[in-house]
């Protein structure tokens, strides 16, 4: 499963894109840092039958407070997100009151961890997806700038740890790009896509379309 990322685009943009797109979006990451999106405006956009990512970055390259994401992702699991990604850093309170909401409204929690410099030895890596996993995540999604093809490697190596969907790994950079796509192949549940390559979230990150046609064959 492609999931594509949206950032940038108001209420309006995003239902169009969701239910016009082609090719057709399967399911979507909303940047709810990046979007200018109200209280109602999150409440009618997880209400839509395209399975939704709610995610709200305060740490690393998000905006914002923690009060303000957990205000949005408590709105969207409410509404109906079928995932809420909360970053690693998020205060541990934060986390206990969204995974009780996640419980409550049969939200998957993806708790997330981003490494934008490099990507961290192989014990460190390990640390950081038992943190995941014991901060309530059912997915634990860990990303990390690969300097090297070693680097990639390593970060991928954690799929040995884990069973088929329990995490989504890849590395940002040139030298990881090929990793967005073979993560699925690891295991991972989705992956993520640009939805054009103007609008890619990240270095190396793919174009939806190019994506698709590359899980095509």
């Amino acid at each position: 499963m492609i999931c594509v990322s949206i950032q940038h685009h108001g209420l309006q943009d995003i239902q169009c894109l969701l239910e016009s797109s082609n090719p057709a979006i399967q399911m979507a990451e909303i940047r709810l840092d990046r979007c200018d999106l109200s209280s109602d405006d999150i409440a009618s956009l997880f209400m839509a039958d395209t399975p939704l990512v709610a995610t709200c970055r305060v740490a690393g390259d998000g905006s914002g407070t923690w009060e303000e994401a957990e205000e949005k992702l408590a709105a969207a699991i409410k509404n109906g997100a079928a995932f809420v990604d909360v970053e690693i850093e998020a205060p541990k309170e934060m986390g206990k009151r969204l995974r009780k909401l996640c419980n409550e409204y049969g939200t998957t929690m993806i708790r997330s961890c981003h490494f934008f410099d490099g990507t961290p030895d192989s014990e460190e890596l390990t640390i950081t997806l038992e943190k995941c996993k014991r901060y309530g995540g059912e997915i634990a999604k860990i990303v990390a700038k690969a300097n090297s093809k070693e680097d990639s490697e390593r970060l991928m190596s954690l799929y040995n740890w884990v069973g088929p969907g329990e995490l989504i790994a890849f590395a940002m950079g040139a030298n990881g790009r090929d990793s967005r796509m073979s993560c699925l192949r690891y295991g991972a549940p989705f992956t993520y896509a640009a939805l054009s390559e103007n609008e890619a979230a990240a270095e190396g990150q793919w174009a939806y379309s190019e994506m698709l046609s590359e899980y095509a064959h």
